[in-house]
């Protein structure tokens, strides 16, 4: 599995200049949607957008004042927060000190010790060895926790680096070498996000919010316009009496590439929601984005679903929300859909919404049909009736359907291992990765590439990799042997078009309808040495983008997400304003 993001055409010069900065991830979406019946959404950074620049310096502030009621000199932290010491895809080393970056095969690729300090390759030798191979990248790669380590993958998380750094640059300075303040930053945490503190007004982070939410909560119109514009297609949806319904669009959309069509031409997504926030802070935060009246756009909502270690992997129940306290929710339920707060649910698993999913579908196809009054002059069926022949046993094409039905669920999300890896090792839903870093144009400041390391989602270059790197010998042993896959995925995909151009099917550039019509050999020949020619010249265009992402967890978010996008403005077609 590589994500269809890495292996889009590029576009011509022409056709670029045209196209605005979210075109590319808009066609992905409109290709992938085609497959879709049911979109699923996290809500913090997918759905609901914050004010980065503003929560960053939020955060920090509230971990300051925690880690100064803690026992730390306030002179520690006696600096502006600069964005630029941060970024998602770091870690922390709390071994070293050091903040790291590591390739797809564990190998540290460059460092930044404390606020100034990056690290020589000659200095990355000396501390992590000849190979520079990371001791603790087994656990990172099975997403186990251990207390010698942190990995920053999300907007709540990444401003902390800073505050991090300057406890390391403190410990330097005071000459600890055991860096053993991550239990107390771990505590400012636990003291400003657990859930309840929501309710109880309590912390520094939700009193904040609540008080000033429009400096922190971005309104979404277009998104909502959107939302309202696919429950509403689904809900008016024409009754199927067996016409072709080919090409048919949705309300207000146009038909260029397949913008707005589902299956059989009509869009039929449903939407439903999932959330590890609990149901009084999501519900806060969906009504200061898209308006009271959020609920009903939804056929299912889970809160508090634990996704990176509950909801995709285990069996949990689902609960009743408790409208009085939400945090008191304890009656388990079987859970049902509907556009109304009473589908609403605490906890739950995807495995259960897969079914559930699946019973929709297939009621809405084959709605059950009155049963006729039996006829006087009707026979008595025979007893000696041999029963329908079947050609596979219920329990294996009930596991095929299943299978089937995974395909046409979709989850969006922002967090690489709760959001998408999770989901895709678990339940194998289609994902969608959030995450403005793929896109230089459209990335906040505040996600640029922090000092002494690459972007995330940086690719290899033709001089190996543009960071600190072992040698250029490692480099390029690491840059063919971790391109394999890719590269592969990338023939395969040329060849099959070749195939496909010159097949009795007809499809791909110039395929026609695959039969001779009158050409001579010759020409024949001519042209397939032509597409030839030119699949060779797109394939060598094409292979910046092919070649495997530096880091880690841009190899990971290749490999488990379907697209990548910088937003959800990314999937609203053009026609919604």
């Amino acid at each position: 599995h590589t994500c269809r993001y890495l292996l889009l055409p590029m576009s011509s010069g022409a056709q670029q200049q045209r196209q605005a900065p979210e075109e590319p991830w808009r066609a992905q979406w409109a290709s992938l949607s085609k497959e879709v019946s049911w979109l699923g959404f996290d809500m913090d950074h997918t759905l609901v957008q914050y004010h980065i620049p503003n929560l960053y310096k939020l955060i920090h502030k509230m971990m300051v004042d925690n880690l100064v009621q803690q026992g730390f000199p306030r002179s520690v932290f006696d600096v502006a927060f600069d964005p630029s010491l941060v970024g998602k895809g770091l870690i922390l080393d709390l071994d070293t000190g050091d903040l790291i970056e590591v390739d797809s095969d564990g190998i540290v690729t460059s460092a930044r010790h404390g606020t100034s300090h990056i690290l020589s390759p000659k200095e990355i030798d000396q501390r992590y060895g000849r190979h520079r191979q990371w001791g603790y990248f087994e656990l990172l790669e099975k997403q186990q926790r251990h207390p010698n380590f942190a990995a920053f993958l999300t907007h709540f998380d990444v401003p902390v680096q800073h505050v991090c750094s300057l406890l390391v640059d403190y410990y330097d300075k005071m000459t600890w070498h055991r860096y053993d303040f991550w239990p107390k930053v771990m505590k400012g945490f636990i003291d400003n996000f657990t859930a309840s503190l929501f309710r109880d007004n309590k912390g520094a982070f939700f009193p904040e919010l609540q008080k000033n939410p429009k400096l922190y909560i971005i309104p979404r119109p277009r998104v909502l316009s959107w939302l309202q514009t696919l429950k509403n297609t689904q809900k008016n949806r024409a009754p199927d009496n067996g016409a072709s319904t080919k090409g048919t669009a949705i309300p207000g959309e146009g038909k260029e590439k397949g913008e707005g069509l589902g299956r059989g031409g009509i869009r039929t997504t449903k939407l439903f929601l999932v959330t590890n926030s609990h149901a009084d802070f999501a519900n806060f935060l969906m009504e200061k984005t898209f308006g009271k009246e959020w609920r009903s756009l939804f056929e299912i909502v889970v809160y508090y679903a634990k996704k990176g270690r509950g909801f995709f992997s285990t069996n949990a129940d689902f609960i009743k929300v408790d409208a009085k306290d939400p945090h008191k929710s304890s009656l388990r339920v079987k859970p049902k859909l509907g556009h109304t707060a009473e589908c609403s649910y605490v906890e739950g698993n995807a495995d259960t919404l897969t079914r559930l999913f699946q019973e929709h579908s297939q009621q809405t196809r084959n709605p059950p049909k009155p049963t006729p009054a039996p006829s006087s002059t009707q026979p008595a069926p025979s007893s000696s009736s041999s029963p329908p022949s079947s050609s596979s046993s219920p329990s294996s094409s009930s596991k095929k359907k299943k299978k089937k039905m995974k395909k046409r669920i979709c989850y969006v999300g922002d967090h690489l291992h709760g959001d998408i890896v999770a989901c895709r090792k678990h339940c194998d839903w289609a994902t969608v990765y959030i995450v403005e870093e793929v896109s230089p144009n459209t990335a906040l400041p505040e996600s640029s590439v922090p000092k002494g390391f690459t972007p995330m989602l940086a690719p290899y270059t033709d001089n190996g990799s543009s960071s600190s790197s072992s040698s250029d010998e490692k480099n390029d042993n690491t840059n063919a042997n971790g391109n394999k896959k890719i590269e592969k995925h990338a023939e395969d995909g040329d060849a099959a078009g070749k195939e496909g151009c010159g097949s009795g099917s007809g499809g791909g550039a110039g395929g026609g309808d695959g039969s001779d019509n009158g050409v001579g050999a010759h020409d024949k020949d001519e042209r397939k040495k032509h597409e030839k020619k030119e699949g060779e010249k797109e394939k060598e265009k094409d292979e910046t983008r092919r070649r495997m992402l530096m880091t880690y967890f841009g190899r990971l978010a290749t490999d488990q997400a379907d697209v990548m996008m910088p937003s959800v403005e990314c999937m609203v077609p053009r026609s919604i304003q």
